[in-house]
């Protein structure tokens, strides 16, 4: 609780020195973005959804002393007689340590709940591969507006090989893996917000969803269902609406004001 509380003042600080956006986009679909208009939810996604077959990628050493072992085994609630006959053996068994390893980074990461955000909301490639071909949304999203919800955030590092660790002596390395991504995606400027324990629709708090920005091949019973639901719902009360055009001299989007 104490480590959730530091967390969370860490966060707004970094919002108020700059570190952290305080403003993220979320390209979705027309009906993602109703449900979260009308529901007042956004979904946390397991990541083995996500269209890249490299997430959660590492190359997880797992070469450690007796000691190194007796001492995980003890932080994970072992009593002491038993874990210093496991750490034996399992020092003995490489193979043994190594799935071990990987069994508890695969249960922490896959239990975990992400909600991937960009930091711009005119990336042509992001209105093209996540909001259905400019046929979707893009929402603004207020992070202080929902600490509890958004403080687990880290933004992706992008590089050409795989994040490299020791899990026992570097644990975070099984936190940093999750948002660890090639050079090729680095377009996305994306940031990652977490749930650990969690994957679905989480409840954010009403006033989060700021703008949305409706697409420039939106369908007009689409645009239609979205400004009612803007117009009508309790959930998240306020939006301002913007609609997407093609710029007429350069490769650019222009907002303009509904």
């Amino acid at each position: 609780m104490t480590a959730d509380i530091e967390a969370k003042k860490y966060f707004r600080l970094a919002i108020e020195q700059g570190r952290i956006p305080q403003y993220l986009y979320k390209y979705t679909s027309v009906d993602n973005c109703l449900k979260a208009i009308n529901d007042g939810t956004l979904y946390f996604a397991d990541y083995h959804t996500f269209n890249d077959p490299f997430e959660c990628m590492a190359i997880i050493d797992s070469n450690n002393t007796e000691k190194e072992w007796f001492d995980f085994l003890i932080q994970n609630h072992t009593d002491r007689l038993t874990a210093r006959a496991v750490a034996h053996d399992i020092v003995s068994d490489p193979q043994r340590a190594e799935k071990l390893i990987k069994d508890s980074v695969c249960t922490f990461q896959n239990s975990t709940g992400f909600l991937c955000l960009s930091n711009k909301k005119d990336n042509l490639l992001l209105w093209a591969h996540y909001a259905k071909q400019h046929e979707g949304c893009c929402m603004k999203i207020d992070l202080l507006n929902d600490v509890d919800s958004f403080y687990r955030i880290q933004h992706v590092t992008y590089d050409n090989k795989y994040l490299a660790y020791n899990y026992l002596r570097h644990q975070a390395g099984a936190f940093e893996s999750i948002c660890h991504k090639s050079k090729d995606w680095a377009y996305e400027e994306e940031y990652r917000i977490m749930d650990f324990h969690y994957i679905g629709a989480k409840i954010i708090n009403p006033g989060t969803i700021k703008e949305i920005y409706l697409g420039c091949r939106i369908k007009d019973a689409d645009k239609k269902e979205i400004l009612n639901a803007v117009a009508t719902t309790k959930k998240q009360p306020g939006i301002t609406v913007y609609q997407t055009a093609p710029d007429a001299q350069s490769y650019q989007l222009k907002f303009l004001k509904i």
